[in-house]
């Protein structure tokens, strides 16, 4: 092995440790995509248990129906950090370690892992294969098609008027813990009992005191 080759062979692994650090951060990506996806369902899923509800002009719209679009937002933006971002830097680290391997081939065969990698992604579909670029297209706009139908479903709910002000929020659970009204019934007057007023008569005098005086 010359010194060329051991230059080669050096460069060739820097290259490999450059595809794992940017495919480690995909993964990191779409980890926390997920856990932020997670956190969206959860508050989609209480809102809609209670049946909550946003007021806007004269009418009520389903929260649930805003916290799907939101997540939809944020997926999206999930997606466009991982496809457009980190993925193309490691398309970037894979096709330069495809150089260095094809420069190393001839007296290093078996240094073809980048190749044994690009060789073994690509999943077939009939007659169509997928590659990993697809593959993330597929994982990201799937579920984000599925969330908008979600929340354009949960907006075509019926909503309710609003009385008050325009803009207030509302929610049945805030209706149900409202005292109950009193029906208000045909008033009766009560006639009270009015104190009576009774004139003790002065006692009687004694028989002999009566006797004497006569």
């Amino acid at each position: 092995m010359s010194a060329s080759d051991d230059i080669q062979i050096e460069i060739w692994k820097t290259i490999i440790d450059v595809q794992k650090h940017f495919n480690e951060l995909e993964m990191r990506v779409r980890n926390v995509a997920v856990t932020v996806l997670a956190a969206f369902l959860a508050a989609a899923g209480f809102t809609m248990k209670e049946n909550m509800h946003v007021a806007l002009g004269c009418a009520q719209i389903s929260l649930t129906s805003l916290v799907l679009a939101g997540g939809t937002l944020c997926w999206l933006a999930f997606y466009g950090m991982d496809r457009f971002w980190y993925h193309r830097l490691l398309i970037g680290a894979v096709r330069q370690g495809m150089i260095a391997e094809d420069a190393l081939a001839e007296r290093y065969p078996a240094i073809r892992l980048t190749k044994a990698i690009g060789d073994a992604s690509p999943i077939k579909i009939g007659r169509i294969r997928v590659h990993s670029s697809r593959k993330i297209d597929i994982f990201y706009l799937l579920i984000a098609i599925l969330l908008a139908l979600a929340a354009v479903v949960s907006l075509l709910q019926p909503s309710r008027p609003v009385a008050g002000v325009p803009g207030a929020a509302l929610t049945e659970q805030q209706d149900r813990a409202a005292p109950p009204r009193k029906p208000e019934g045909r008033k009766t007057d009560v006639a009270l009992p009015i104190p009576m007023r009774v004139e003790s008569s002065p006692p009687a005098e004694p028989l002999a005191e009566a006797t004497n005086r006569r």
